[in-house]
């Protein structure tokens, strides 16, 4: 996947399933991971030893700065699935663990 934002030192650059709201219900993909605070690596610093792009991470809860895609789509940034995830971003330090890739998740669903 081709990815606009490049993460400077120890950033990660993550996505996450998007939080949709109807009325005053918050409704997840997976309420669990959001309780969490799981994301996939999409893209790290050149500094990053740990993860690597489609790692899924857990995170502190407030640990990441989120991007909202109407913003990246306002100053012209075309990121991929912008209508399914929330981009944010980390320093590598604040990730809690490494869950598995993205790939050995999509298998279990399909399973």
């Amino acid at each position: 996947m081709s990815v606009p934002l490049k993460p400077i030192i120890d950033r990660v650059l993550m996505r996450r399933k998007i939080i949709k709201q109807i009325g005053s219900i918050l409704v997840a993909h997976n309420s669990q991971e959001i309780l969490i605070g799981v994301a996939e690596v999409i893209a790290k610093g050149e500094a990053c030893h740990i993860v690597e792009p489609g790692d899924i991470v857990l995170l502190g809860r407030y640990a990441a700065c989120f991007v909202e895609p109407e913003e990246l789509k306002w100053y012209g940034i075309d990121m991929p699935d912008t209508e399914d995830y929330h981009y944010l971003f980390c320093n590598e330090k604040d990730i809690i663990a490494v869950a598995g890739k993205a790939s050995a998740k999509e298998e279990r669903n399909a399973a």
